[in-house]
């Protein structure tokens, strides 16, 4: 592992510019011979999932319309250039992929989106249109007073990343509460002598993943019914300690078992660690556990495969997040929680699920006939599966995500991992309309400040008791200014 940096500098500057036809930095521009076919050009964000998912449905659309050239475009500063881009209707591509869908309700709302109603009334699979076979939050999230502007790329499949190879060799078994999940903390911790953690994390960016851990708790104390209530924002109350018991139980329990140094369930120092070095000293067995989500393996691949070529045998798994317990082992649940149901009508756990990413149209796109046959083409039931395929990332779609099927055969036993979280568990996208959230004056934490971060640095005053008064005070003294700004 001793190449390591100089190993992710060059795959980094190797994927920086790769498309099916080539790499450009918007729709405008093209030099390509195109003869009698048509351009589409596809804009998208490179990040942990890579691009061979997008280069595959792009060459599998190309075979079935030979009349059209996939161009994709790659862009490491898509949310930061496309709204310039978009208004001055300059160098724009016929389909984008960005992450925020506030900014595309923000673009819609300014005329620069196209409106979709007719991608979601078409059939994607014989008889079943997408409207009919996407979940219910991912229609959410792509929709602004009542039309459709986008179409939801992945669900996010989040949880601890896992070393299976050391829970094999110490015969460590997957937890399933908060309480089992202490308790195999303090047996790793056993049974190596202290030499490896069993968390780390990467305090330097990413929010350290952390919130996935907080996220998940919340929605599996709360439920959805309690959470779409919360997420109208309509109520300073919904911000009220007496309200807000899922997120103190959910930040104590952060605070156990990743700020408790006398515990040391964590390796030392994570706050200042980058996402690629703590991945990397996961990856080396200095620690069990990680939070991390359904990219990890796709985006550390060239470093998982240079250390199993060097003997370290390394075998990735994902478990969901653990749900909380009382002191005596009990699971706990909000008052007004209430279990969705499976197809036979079992209740089913929750996980929480945010969309990743999201597909639109810009009204200035020179192709939108053919951006919205490849909308309707990727969201197919077989380009699902090879999606899915190529990323270890779930859509948030009605199509087989069976890890024992025989479409999935030759993925690995974390691609697996990600598929079976998916398929047993409720996925719970939270999503708004508020227009106090749409504009960012208000969020899951009202006050904008990163708790997380504030409890590990000053855990004597920020405790979970104080950042919740925190936030409930800056609602109460800012939501009649927040009301009158928006009329």
């Amino acid at each position: 592992m001793k190449n390591i940096k100089k190993l992710l500098t060059l795959l980094l500057s190797a994927m920086m510019c790769f498309s099916v036809t080539a790499c450009g930095n918007g729709g405008g521009n093209i030099s390509e011979d195109l003869g009698d076919r048509r351009l589409l050009s596809f804009e998208f964000l490179q990040a942990g999932y890579g691009i061979e998912g997008y280069k595959a449905m792009a060459e599998a659309f190309m075979k079935e319309n030979p009349d059209v050239l996939v161009k994709l475009v790659p862009n490491y500063e898509i949310n930061s250039t496309t709204s310039t881009k978009l208004e001055s209707n300059n160098n724009v591509s016929d389909l984008y992929l960005v992450t925020n869908e506030h900014d595309i309700r923000r673009w819609a709302i300014k005329g620069w989106v196209e409106e979709i109603n007719d991608i979601y009334a078409a059939e994607v699979q014989e008889g079943v249109k997408l409207e009919d076979a996407m979940s219910d939050s991912a229609k959410e999230v792509g929709t602004y007073n009542g039309k459709y502007y986008s179409v939801a790329e992945y669900v996010s499949v989040n949880g601890f990343v896992y070393n299976k190879t050391l829970f094999k060799r110490y015969g460590w078994t997957i937890p399933e509460t908060t309480a089992e999940l202490e308790a195999l903390c303090k047996k790793i911790r056993s049974d190596t002598n202290g030499k490896i953690a069993p968390f780390v994390y990467c305090g330097a960016e990413a929010g350290g993943y952390l919130q996935f851990a907080v996220e998940n708790w919340l929605i599996q104390y709360e439920g959805m019914d309690n959470l779409n209530k919360f997420y109208k924002f309509d109520d300073p109350e919904l911000f009220s300690p007496d309200n807000s018991y899922g997120k103190k139980y959910a930040l104590e329990n952060l605070k156990k078992f990743f700020y408790d140094n006398e515990a040391q369930y964590c390796m030392n120092k994570c706050m200042g660690k980058t996402a690629d070095t703590a991945q990397t000293e996961f990856l080396l067995g200095k620690a069990a556990m990680m939070m991390n989500g359904s990219w990890f393996e796709t985006e550390m691949k060239e470093v998982l495969k240079e250390a199993n070529d060097s003997g370290a045998n390394i075998e990735l798994g994902m478990f969901k997040i653990p749900e909380m317990t009382d002191a005596a082992g009990n699971v706990m649940h909000a008052e007004g929680y209430v279990a969705q149901k499976d197809e036979n009508g079992k209740d089913m756990e929750y996980a929480h699920g945010y969309i990743g990413a999201h597909y639109f149209i810009p009204t200035g796109a020179k192709n939108k006939d053919d951006a919205k046959e490849f909308l309707k083409f990727i969201n197919r039931t077989d380009i699902c599966e090879l999606y899915t395929k190529y990323t270890n990332a779930v859509r948030p779609i009605d199509y087989n995500k069976d890890p024992s099927s025989t479409a999935y055969s030759g993925l690995s036993s974390f691609c697996k991992d990600i598929l079976t979280i998916a398929n047993t568990n409720y996925m719970y996208s939270p999503h708004t309309q508020s227009p106090l959230a749409l504009t960012g004056v208000i969020s899951l934490w009202a006050k904008g400040e990163n708790w997380y971060y504030k409890m590990e640095e000053n855990p004597v005053t920020y405790t979970p008791d104080y950042c919740i008064q925190q936030d409930y005070k800056w609602v109460k003294d800012n939501w009649n200014k927040w009301l009158k700004d928006m009329n």
